[in-house]
């Protein structure tokens, strides 16, 4: 079948508090969509493993092998690429491979080239996309046509964002956005993503113009502003606290980006 013929069956929908650690590879028997909602962690396939931060959507065909590492807040999605079985309305857990029937698959309906995993960072559409689904799954008729819609922006970002360098920057991004209180500097970041940092770099500037060393000096910022506006932290430190080693280096490039002080900041807003 091909896409645009699916009339998808959305079997449950959820939020969960936390997916435990796994130990082994596990095999679904439907479709399952993740969104990474908090917290970072890892996804282990069959032949790589894949860091995962907020704003991350995982997508995984029945009958592939995964588990995670990482107590992760996540929205599911488990469904049909048709309503072939609108009758089995409960998921199964999926089992360890060893004990995977392929007999139990729901429906063998796999439209073309979406027999593999797939995963796209950083993009808070589908965060808002995903959660009205979950809100609303009660109503088969919305949730239908909303989840395909879906599938039809992932299959357009299958097409045209399945360049590798512009997914190892959009991720390297995400995760410098989520920990950038905590990075040191890029050795630290090469180290995670498993590539030397020179060539982090150089993919990382190619595809978003910035540096990493920029990228990380504006995510510490933009924390900075929030915890100046929503908390009652001094100002040395939450210097600190974004990673700046003092609060005069965080003075000089707080003020260098916005033209005035943290603390006339703070007052002003």
């Amino acid at each position: 079948m091909v896409l645009a013929e699916c009339n998808p069956f959305l079997r449950a929908a959820q939020f969960q508090p936390a997916v435990l650690e796994g130990e082994g590879l596990r095999i679904a028997y439907d479709y399952r969509i993740f969104y990474v909602l908090e917290n970072s962690g890892t996804l282990i396939l069959e032949n790589m493993e894949h860091p995962l931060s907020p704003d991350t959507l995982i997508l995984i065909p029945p009958g592939v092998g995964y588990y995670f590492r990482g107590r992760l807040k996540v929205a599911v999605l488990n469904f049909d690429m048709t309503r072939a079985c609108t009758s089995r309305k409960k998921p199964i857990c999926p089992p360890p491979k060893e004990l995977y029937r392929q007999e139990l698959a729901f429906d063998k309906a796999l439209p073309e080239d979406w027999d593999a995993p797939f995963l796209f960072s950083g993009d808070l559409q589908f965060r808002q996309w995903i959660s009205d689904i979950v809100s609303r799954n009660e109503n088969d008729g919305w949730s239908s046509g909303a989840l395909k819609q879906l599938l039809a922006e992932i299959a357009w970002r299958r097409e045209n964002v399945a360049n590798p360098e512009q997914q190892l920057a959009n991720e390297i991004g995400a995760y410098i956005r989520l920990h950038a209180a905590d990075l040191t500097d890029n050795a630290e970041l090469g180290e995670i993503f498993g590539y030397h940092p020179v060539y982090l770099g150089k993919i990382f500037k190619t595809h978003t113009g910035k540096t990493l060393h920029g990228a990380l000096t504006e995510a510490r910022l933009a924390l900075a502003c929030r915890w100046l506006t929503q908390t009652d932290r001094s100002i040395e430190q939450i210097a600190f606290d974004t990673g700046f080693s003092s609060r005069s280096h965080f003075c000089t490039v707080f003020r260098k980006a916005f033209g005035i002080s943290p603390g006339i900041w703070r007052k002003e807003r």
